[in-house]
């Protein structure tokens, strides 16, 4: 929200705008199996210059601040969502849904 005050007139303006929307994909899409690496992409299209915040399972990762990250199966399989944070107003954007990385098993029969 911006806010403006007049110092010759006495009013109050304000302006709500919308957060920048982020949202998380994942690359190769598909299965999932163990021992694979996948890469997580955090995407927000409005505005430049942001700090990629990333969290798992609602804990946030702070080593990772760029736009995307590799993460190894089965070990960092969970709940990934990413923010992002600019020094410039809009200074945050919406917290992007959740996106759950699952590792298949595979079952072989004898």
């Amino acid at each position: 929200m911006f806010c403006t005050i007049s110092v010759y007139w006495i009013y109050l303006v304000c302006v709500s705008t919308a957060l920048p929307v982020a949202s998380v994909s994942v690359s190769p899409q598909g299965l999932l199996y163990s021992g694979e690496t996948v890469t997580l992409q955090c995407d927000i299209s409005d505005y430049t210059d942001w700090t990629y915040l990333w969290s798992r399972n609602n804990q946030q990762l702070s080593s990772q601040t760029s736009e995307t990250i590799t993460i190894s199966l089965p070990d960092q399989a969970g709940q990934y969502q990413c923010q992002g944070k600019r020094t410039r107003r809009p200074r945050w954007s919406n917290l992007s849904s959740s996106l759950p990385i699952i590792v298949t098993i595979e079952l072989f029969s004898i």
